[in-house]
């Protein structure tokens, strides 16, 4: 007698650098079902641009989980910014008004 349950299909194992990439972040986080992360850590260790950027990648989300800011923002980000763009503007020289066209000495209408 034949089951009529059916087997899943087999996940092929090999994954191309786009789909890679993309999973990258999700991989990290360990959110990626076991065959897809198999298939991601397979396709890291032959892959060197991948891997770097997995590595890249893997410093950042280090640096992100360790709560340091790189950058501080000032308590009045807005006003700086003001400054900022007013100190830009000052330093930008305006285009000079044309000319008035001088009158020759035959103009005057002698």
């Amino acid at each position: 007698m034949e089951s009529d349950v059916k087997e899943p299909a087999p996940i092929d194992p090999k994954m191309n650098c786009e789909e890679c990439q993309q999973n990258i972040s999700v991989f990290l986080d360990g959110e990626l079902d076991e065959a897809v992360a198999t298939a991601m850590r397979s396709h890291l260790i032959l892959c060197s641009p991948c891997a770097k950027l997995c590595e890249d990648f893997s410093v950042i989300l280090e640096s992100c989980r360790e709560g340091v800011p790189s950058e501080i923002v000032p308590p009045n980000s807005q006003a700086l910014w003001c400054r900022i763009n007013n100190l830009i503007e000052s330093e930008i020289k305006p285009e000079p008004l044309p000319e008035e066209p001088r009158q020759g000495f035959l103009s005057r209408g002698w």
